[in-house]
């Protein structure tokens, strides 16, 4: 998603097609290897962790992109809950309330430090909200980003979103330094929203490629990358460690208005892994 958003950079549509084409012959990541069905009463602790703040503790004001909420760990922000359609689900809830000198509440949970990955699918089950100045993420990071800083660490963009944008998710990674970055996205076609139901997205990740789809199809495959931190197809030849979250505000999306609506909801009904 993001620890600093920069104007984004686009692959030409013939390199998407060509790209395409040599997919066939790959394997099936059919083995599922790890999972959150969001079934229990509480969010899974030996899952899922948080980060907190405004992003001023690790030297981010605002994330690095002018976010305005505060990341908290309550239930007020991230439980397990019914969902939409039946079934239990996680909620992450972007409030509007004074907190901590903040305007904004929201959460941020990640699986740093318990889970990471190298290659497989990853997917989510993902009903989105809508609004003004509201950026969901469904993401990665490299687990090195300790001692590696972002952007050399990779970052791995399965889903963004722009609430303005109801229709359109974006697929993006980050590496470098220097910072460079390749991107995608995809339209629901017909003028559907992302709001109005759930939707799968993932990523296939091999060594040297990735793939991202929406409900299974594939919308963009990226074969060329580069980084300051090792040969090709370093950085992302390394764990990574997964993130969801709900921000609000910041440069990419812009601030909520008057039209925006709180609190906005995120709801993920699951997220697996597959090898």
């Amino acid at each position: 998603m993001r620890l600093c958003r920069k104007p984004q950079r686009t692959f030409g549509l013939a390199v998407l097609l060509l790209t395409a084409l040599s997919t066939c012959n790959m394997s099936n990541f059919d083995s599922l290897v790890w999972s959150d069905e969001f079934n229990g009463s509480t969010i899974d602790s030996t899952n899922w962790t948080y980060d907190t703040g405004t992003g001023a503790e690790k030297g981010l004001t605002g994330w690095g992109n002018n976010e305005l909420q505060y990341y908290t760990s309550r239930s007020e922000n991230a439980r397990i809950e019914d969902i939409p359609g039946g079934g239990r689900g996680l909620v992450i809830e972007a409030r509007k309330e004074s907190y901590s000198g903040s305007a904004y509440t929201s959460s941020r949970l990640l699986t740093q430090g318990l889970h990471s990955w190298t290659y497989g699918r990853i997917e989510a089950r993902i009903k989105l909200p809508i609004g003004q100045g509201i950026w969901p993420a469904f993401w990665m990071l490299g687990s090195n980003i300790n001692s590696v800083p972002w952007p050399a660490c990779g970052e791995i963009d399965i889903m963004e979103y722009l609430g303005h944008e109801p229709g359109k998710v974006h697929g993006t990674i980050h590496y470098g330094t220097p910072h460079g970055w390749l991107t995608s996205s995809y339209s629901l076609p017909g003028g559907a929203k992302f709001s109005d139901d759930f939707h799968v997205f993932a990523i296939e990740w091999r060594s040297g490629e990735m793939h991202w789809y929406v409900d299974g199809t594939k919308y963009s495959t990226q074969r060329q990358w580069s980084s300051s931190e090792g040969d090709y197809p370093a950085p992302f030849d390394k764990p990574f460690f997964i993130l969801l979250n709900l921000a609000v505000g910041g440069t990419w999306p812009g601030a909520p208005n008057a039209s925006t609506q709180f609190p906005q909801k995120m709801y993920v009904d699951w997220v697996r892994v597959y090898r």
